[in-house]
């Protein structure tokens, strides 16, 4: 789901001011497998001891610094990050929150569940993760544009799940 999150933003040309994505230090392979893979060049930032989520102090220094495209923020244990800070200073920065929630599905701040903060959210369905299919997640947004380019990864670029407006809109687009 990581890997389609990036791959999306690429196709889509959502982001990149740059190819700098912030990954915490402590992350999954699937955190920054994906961000080496497509050609971004990670950014480690250090974690913070009470909740494992990135040091608030040192993500703004690397925003400050690296002017960053985009964070991959990864929620552990259920553990909830200080969002308020977070959000505030991605938008300071004109950083783009990417979140992992693979691990903390159901969990809130404010009462609102993470996984719905950033342009998206990936959540596990792995076998040690709340809803468990073996293999696999999902992925949420509320962008309809990534929403669109998110399908068409899945079916290997077939436009079979669009709707048919985008569908004759590509195919007259593409001449096909």
């Amino acid at each position: 789901a990581n890997l389609l999150m990036l791959q999306a933003i690429l196709e889509s040309k959502v982001v990149p001011k740059n190819s700098k994505i912030i990954v915490p230090a402590l992350a999954w392979a699937t955190d920054y497998s994906p961000v080496v893979q497509l050609g971004f060049e990670p950014i480690l930032c250090d974690i913070n001891l009470n909740d494992l989520s990135i040091d608030l102090n040192h993500f703004e220094e690397l925003c400050k610094t690296e002017k960053p495209s985009a964070l991959i923020l990864v929620s552990v244990l259920g553990l909830v990050p200080n969002m308020d800070k977070i959000l505030k200073i991605c938008s300071k920065y004109g950083v783009i929150l990417i979140e992992d929630n693979c691990e903390s599905l159901g969990s809130r701040h404010n009462n609102k569940l993470l996984g719905n903060f950033g342009l998206m959210s990936s959540f596990s369905t792995y076998f040690g993760h709340h809803i468990c299919t073996i293999e696999g997640g999902f992925i949420t947004t509320n962008n309809y544009e990534l929403y669109k380019c998110l399908l068409m990864i899945r079916n290997h670029g077939w436009d079979r799940d669009l709707d048919e407006k985008s569908k004759k809109s590509l195919r007259k687009k593409w001449k096909v």
